[in-house]
C-alpha cells in the first residue's frame, strides 16, 4: 500500500499534495518520528522537498529516522545550503547508520574540510564494514582537499584518523607523525598495531623501518608489542625487500633469549634479513629443548642459507645420538634449501618414524620443492629402502593429495612399503551392496569417532555448522542434501568430485618453492594461500613464477585405505545423517564449537601444589594451546582432551575458549557435564557455581570486551564430556574470533 501510494504521489503536482501532507505532518506528534520521515520523503516525490522538516528530524530520538533525514539531505546536498551544526553532529552519532549517511552527505559538499569532518566519525564505537567503505571512499575522492595539509601537519583531531586516511590512499601520508604516535603508545588496542604496523610495513622505507625497529627495542616494551613490530619488518624485508637503516645486528637481542613468540619473528626476520652474525644463536636454538624455538630456529636457518647452512643440517641429521625431532627438522631444512641432498638423508628417518605426523612433516618439505617429489622417489627405489606398511601408507596418502601429485613417489612409497593397490572403483553391484550395509550396519556414533581420528585428518579441512576447517565445504547438511553412493564415491575418489569454488591453486616461487592450497586472497603486492592445515602463506607476486589450478583435489586420495571396511561403513553413515531431524542436525542452541585445549607442560606438575588449579590460566608463554572441535552435538569429548600432569598420578584435562561482551550487562552460559569434577575460570578467577548434578547456569556481570573461560577437569577420575551454550541476546555475547 505505501509503495502505491508513493507511486501515485509522484504522479501528482505538489501543489495539489503539499497542502494535504503539511496538514498531516503538523498533526503528529514527537514520538512519530518514522511518521514524520515518509512525510519528508512525501515531498520529496513531489519535487517540493521539506528541508526543514528534515533537519527538525535530526534532533530527534530514534535512530532510524535521523539516518532517514540524513538520507533525504543526501539527495539535494549540492542543491541547497547544508547545515553545518547538524553534520557536525551527525557524523559524530552513536549510531553508525546516522553516521554513514552523514559522511554520504558530506561526499556531496565542496567544503574544504569534509574530510577531517567525517573522520571524527571513527572517534564513536561501532564502525561496520558500510561506514568504514565511505569512509575510505571520501578519503580518496576528496584527496585533493587534505593531502596537501597532511604533507606539513596532521589535519585531523587524532594521529588514528591520519592514518587511516594514508591506508585509504596507500601512500606514506604523515607516516612520521604516525609513528612518533607508535613509539609513544597512542595506538593501544592489538586490532590497531596490526593495522598500523601492516601499513608501514607495506608503504615505509628504511629510515621509517628504523623507527619500527627501534620501537620493538625499546625497554619495557610489551611483548605483544615487540612480536607485532618484528612482524611487519619481516613483512617489509619479504614483499619490498625494504631493511630499517641502523645496524641490524641489534636483533640479536632478541634471539639470545632463545624462546617464546618474539624469538620466533625475530628468527624469521634474521634468515630475511641474512645476518650472519645470528648464525650462532639460531643454531643454539636449534639445538635446544624448546620445540618451538627449534622449529623457529628451522626457518631462520632456511632463510639464512648458504653451504654453512648445509652443513649443519646435514650432521645434525646424520647424527644418530640426536633427538629424533631434530634430525627430522634437520632433514626438513636440508630439503628445502638442496632437494637432493635431502633425499639422501631423509630415507633413515622415513624408516625409523613411529608416527604419522612424523612421515607428514618429511613427505610436505619434498612437496613444497618443485623437484623434491623426484628426488625422494629416487632414493625410496633404492634396495634396502623398505619401510614400515603403515607410515608407507602415511606417506602414500599425503603424496597422492599433493597438488603436484607426483606418481612416481606414490609408487615408490607403495614398493617401499609393499603395499598392494587399493580398490578405488566399485562396480554398480559393488556399490549397491555397500549402500545396503551403510544402511543395515552402519553406526553415526562409532562413524563421528572415526571423523574425528587425527589420521583422518577430516576436522582439519571440513567444517560441521562452522566448526573446524575451512579449506573444504561445510559439511553441515550433507547427508541432506547428498545421496550415498554420492558419498561412497566422493570418498575413494575425492579428485572426481571437487565442489564448485574448492580447487587446489598452486604457485610455484622463481626459487622452486611450491604452495598449494585456496587463494585466500590476493592485491598488487602477494599473494595469500590458504594450505590444507588452514595456515595462510604468503608469497610475494614479484617471486611468483607460475599460478595454476590443479585438477587434484586437497583430499588425499586413498585416505580411507587406513579404516576397516566396517569403520568405513560407519563413517559413511555418520556424514549420510548430517543435517538431518535427529542428534546429528545442527541445532540453533549457542554451542561453544570451537576450544583450545592446552598440550603437557613440565610447569605444572610442579606449580600446582603451590597455586591449584590457577595455574591453568596462567599467561605462560611456553604453554601450547591447539585447538579442539567439538562433536556436533556441542560437547567436549573428554577422552580426546591431552592429559597434563598433576600431583603424583593425577592428569587434567584444560579446555579454553574466548568469550566477546559487545556490551556491559549480565551475561549466562550453561554448562554441562559432571559438575563435581568440573572447574570454571574466567580471566584467572574461579567461578563458584553448583558441584551437583549435570548442569548449571552461570551468571557474570562483565563490561565490553574479551575475556577467556577455561574449564578444567580430572581425568581418569570420572572426568566426562562436557558442554557450554551461550545464553540470552546474540548481539550481547560471542565467541570471539
Amino acid at each position: 500500500t505505501r509503495t502505491r501510494a508513493a507511486v501515485e504521489l509522484r504522479q501528482r503536482e505538489a501543489k495539489e499534495v503539499m497542502p494535504a501532507l503539511e496538514e498531516w505532518y503538523g498533526s503528529l506528534k514527537e514520538d512519530q518520528a518514522l511518521q514524520k520521515l515518509r512525510a519528508i520523503w512525501g515531498s520529496q516525490a513531489v519535487g517540493a522537498f521539506q528541508r526543514s522538516w528534515a533537519e527538525d528530524l535530526l534532533s530527534g530520538s530514534n535512530p532510524k529516522a535521523r539516518a532517514g533525514a540524513l538520507r533525504a539531505l543526501y539527495y539535494t546536498a549540492g542543491e541547497e545550503k547544508t547545515s553545518r551544526l547538524l553534520l557536525e553532529k551527525a557524523v559524530e552519532d552513536p549510531n553508525p547508520q546516522v553516521r554513514l549517511w552523514a559522511v554520504s552527505v558530506l561526499a556531496q559538499l565542496p567544503w574544504p574540510d569534509t574530510v577531517t569532518l567525517a573522520l571524527r566519525a571513527l572517534e564513536k564505537e561501532g564502525v561496520d564494514k558500510y561506514l568504514d567503505f565511505a569512509l575510505w571512499s571520501i578519503c580518496r575522492e576528496h584527496a585533493s582537499r587534505w593531502l596537501p595539509v597532511a604533507q606539513e601537519r596532521n589535519p585531523f583531531r587524532h594521529t588514528w584518523q591520519l592514518f587511516f586516511a594514508g591506508q585509504a590512499l596507500k601512500q606514506p601520508v604523515g607516516i612520521s607523525h604516525v609513528l612518533k604516535s607508535l613509539a609513544e603508545g597512542e595506538f593501544e588496542t592489538e586490532a590497531q598495531l596490526d593495522e598500523v604496523i601492516s601499513w608501514i610495513a607495506n608503504v615505509g622505507e628504511g629510515n621509517h623501518l628504523e623507527v619500527l625497529f627501534t620501537v620493538a627495542l625499546s625497554d619495557g616494551a610489551p611483548k605483544s608489542r615487540q612480536m607485532r613490530a618484528l612482524r611487519g619488518l619481516r613483512d617489509a624485508a619479504r614483499l619490498r625487500k625494504q631493511r630499517p637503516t641502523g645496524r641490524l645486528g641489534r636483533l640479536n637481542r632478541f634471539l639470545e633469549k632463545g624462546n617464546g613468540l618474539v624469538f620466533a619473528e625475530a628468527a624469521a626476520l634474521a634468515g630475511m634479513w641474512k645476518l650472519e652474525e645470528a648464525r650462532e644463536p639460531l643454531e643454539r636454538a636449534f639445538l635446544g629443548p624448546e620445540a618451538v624455538s627449534s622449529a623457529a630456529a628451522l626457518e631462520g636457518l632456511r632463510a639464512l642459507g648458504g653451504a654453512r647452512t648445509k652443513q649443519f643440517f646435514s650432521a645434525i641429521a646424520r647424527n644418530v645420538g640426536t633427538d629424533f625431532a631434530k634430525r627430522l627438522r634437520a632433514v626438513v631444512g636440508q630439503t628445502r634449501l638442496d632437494a637432493k641432498a635431502g633425499a639422501e638423508l631423509a630415507v633413515s628417518l622415513l624408516q625409523g618414524a613411529r608416527r604419522a605426523e612424523d612421515v607428514q612433516v618429511v613427505v610436505d618439505a619434498f612437496l613444497a620443492n618443485k623437484n623434491g617429489p623426484s628426488a625422494l622417489a629416487e632414493v625410496l627405489e633404492r634396495p634396502g629402502s623398505t619401510m614400515k606398511p603403515s607410515m608407507a601408507l602415511v606417506g602414500l596418502n599425503h603424496a597422492g593429495s599433493s597438488a603436484n601429485k607426483s606418481e612416481a613417489l606414490i609408487e615408490a612409497f607403495r614398493k617401499a612399503g609393499s603395499l598392494k593397490p587399493m580398490k578405488l572403483k566399485l562396480s554398480s553391484a559393488e556399490m549397491e551392496a555397500m549402500m545396503l550395509r551403510v544402511a543395515a550396519e552402519g553406526s553415526a556414533a562409532r562413524g563421528e569417532q572415526a571423523y574425528r581420528r587425527a589420521g583422518m585428518q577430516c576436522i582439519v579441512c571440513h567444517a560441521i555448522g562452522g566448526a573446524g576447517g575451512i579449506i573444504g565445504p561445510d559439511l553441515v547438511s550433507i547427508g541432506a542434501s547428498a545421496p550415498v553412493d554420492y558419498l561412497i564415491e566422493s570418498m575413494l575418489e575425492p579428485s572426481k568430485k571437487i565442489k564448485e569454488g574448492y580447487h587446489t591453486a598452486v604457485v610455484t616461487t622463481r626459487e622452486g618453492d611450491v604452495v598449494a592450497g585456496a587463494i585466500a586472497r590476493q592485491d598488487d603486492t602477494e599473494i595469500v594461500v590458504r594450505d590444507a592445515k588452514g595456515m595462510e602463506i604468503r608469497v610475494p607476486k614479484k617471486e611468483v613464477a607460475t599460478t595454476s589450478v590443479s585438477p587434484v583435489s586437497l583430499m588425499p586420495m586413498g585416505l580411507t585405505a587406513q579404516l576397516r571396511e566396517d569403520e568405513f561403513v560407519d563413517l559413511i553413515r555418520f556424514l549420510s545423517e548430517l543435517g538431518k531431524e535427529g542428534p546429528y542436525k545442527t541445532t540453533a542452541q549457542r554451542f561453544v564449537r570451537t576450544w583450545e585445549v592446552l598440550q603437557p607442560h613440565g610447569r605444572t606438575r610442579d606449580a600446582i601444589g603451590h597455586y591449584g588449579k590457577k595455574i591453568f590460566t596462567e599467561k605462560i608463554e611456553s604453554y601450547q594451546w591447539t585447538p579442539l572441535v567439538t562433536r556436533v552435538n556441542g560437547t567436549v569429548p573428554g577422552e580426546e582432551l591431552p592429559r597434563v600432569v598433576g600431583r603424583g598420578k593425577e592428569r587434567y584435562g584444560v579446555a579454553r575458549f574466548r568469550l566477546q561482551v559487545n556490551e556491559a550487562a549480565r551475561i549466562s552460559f550453561k554448562l554441562s557435564g559432571k559438575l563435581s569434577d568440573l572447574t570454571v575460570f574466567v580471566d584467572g578467577t574461579e567461578v563458584k557455581g553448583s558441584r551437583e548434578g549435570v548442569s548449571d547456569v552461570i551468571e557474570l556481570s562483565r563490561k565490553k570486551g574479551t575475556c577467556t573461560v577455561t574449564v578444567v577437569g580430572l581425568l581418569g577420575g570420572g572426568m566426562e564430556d562436557f558442554s557450554v551454550e551461550l545464553l540470552g541476546n546474540p548481539g550481547v555475547i560471542e565467541v570471539a574470533q
